[in-house]
């Protein structure tokens, strides 16, 4: 299908705030550079095993909220701009590590490749691969039905989608975006031969007593560097350090079960770490090493309702230094006109405040034009 674009009326806005007497820095055609365009691949690795189908459902669900926190973070009309593209694979080997795709015939908001693709402007134009909202487009590509092994292997997965070995993963990974990867299991990484949930245990954790078939509490439980059968934890890491030289480019996150407590019970097999609403995860710990290899790194129990502020970790890797709810434009200005107009932070895209009484007026102003541009943005999608 082609790009789906809308653009909102801007003009009414600009001539209410030049009569105000203050300076937003609605882009325009002469100063294009005001609002950096920040280029993100997002690349979401779900767990098909039978037991994750309450987490899948439930982080599908989600997802709406999710996708208006990272939008609100890359507003373009004042901040940077996102030029986003999503793909997901599943942790099952047997799928390859190819990005997954759908069909307008099963899903109406289907993007038109194998990754959802959007873009937004200095304008709050935005471009897109399918028609409908980004959540939805993400959903349709997010295995919610699909039944896979019992075991997951995220990051041998994610090693396999952006290595170059899969042709139909072309276009997705782009050398100038920052690279996000968000894993959503109830259960640790098992990249390697381990053929169940305790099997892996056994061979990827330290424990007080050791992991074996003995019931009862283990403490103290760390996951080794150099499993036998396993991936290495520098081995899970290193491709993407390697995508990515400048390492602070890398966002890497992970619902899964916290890492304790760890018990196990008859089976043998490993009584879960967390329990809410269906939805049960035993502990991650694996998958916290890989994580702590990174800078940019977040991680979430999978029984949480909400996974929102991985948001900001992709904001940091996108070099975006603000923080969710706390934007330039709604800070205290005080050094008079223009001081906020900083050449050196392209992304500080708050207005240049007067002092005294006009500087509390051109706020206030300013927050009503922020608020009628977002709204009408959000209108013409």
């Amino acid at each position: 299908m082609p790009p789906v674009a809308s653009r909102p009326l801007l003009s009414s806005l600009a001539v209410l705030a030049l009569a105000s007497g203050v300076c937003p820095r609605l882009a325009t055609a002469e100063s294009p550079t005001q609002t950096p365009v920040r280029a993100v691949d997002l690349l979401i690795v779900v767990d098909t095993s039978p037991r994750a189908a309450s987490t899948r459902a439930a982080f599908a669900a989600h997802l709406p909220g999710f996708v208006y926190r990272l939008l609100s973070v890359f507003p373009g009309d004042y901040g940077p701009a996102l030029d986003l593209q999503v793909g997901v694979i599943t942790a099952n080997p047997d799928d390859h590590g190819e990005l997954r795709s759908a069909t307008i015939a099963t899903c109406a908001a289907a993007p038109s490749a194998r990754f959802a693709h959007y873009t937004s402007d200095q304008w709050a134009m935005t471009t897109t691969n399918y028609t409908g909202e980004l959540a939805a487009a993400i959903q349709c590509l997010v295995p919610i039905d699909v039944v896979g092994p019992t075991t997951a292997q995220p990051a041998a997965m994610v090693n396999a989608a952006l290595d170059g070995s899969v042709a139909v993963n072309e276009g997705f990974l782009r050398a100038d975006a920052a690279l996000a990867v968000l894993v959503v299991s109830d259960q640790d990484d098992c990249s390697g031969s381990a053929t169940t949930p305790f099997a892996c245990a056994q061979a990827a954790w330290t424990c007080t007593p050791p992991i074996d078939a003995s019931p009862g509490a283990r403490t103290s439980c760390v996951a080794n560097s150099e499993p036998v059968g396993l991936l290495s934890i520098d081995g899970a890491s290193a491709l993407l350090a390697l995508l990515k030289p400048d390492i602070q480019r890398v966002a890497v996150g992970a619902i899964r079960g916290p890492a304790a407590p760890v018990f196990v019970t008859s089976g043998p097999s490993l009584v879960p770490s967390c329990a809410f609403a269906g939805i049960t995860a035993t502990p991650g710990l694996r998958l916290d090493a890989i994580l702590a290899r990174f800078p940019n790194h977040w991680a979430a129990s999978a029984c949480d309702a909400s996974y929102d502020d991985f948001t900001e970790t992709i904001a940091a890797a996108a070099g975006v230094p603000i923080t969710v709810g706390e934007r330039d434009m709604s800070s205290t200005c005080d050094g008079g006109e223009g001081s906020h107009d900083d050449a050196a932070s392209p992304e500080r895209m708050g207005c240049g405040c007067r002092a005294g009484a006009a500087g509390a007026a051109g706020a206030g102003v300013n927050a009503a034009i922020v608020l009628a541009l977002m709204i009408r943005r959000r209108r013409a999608r």
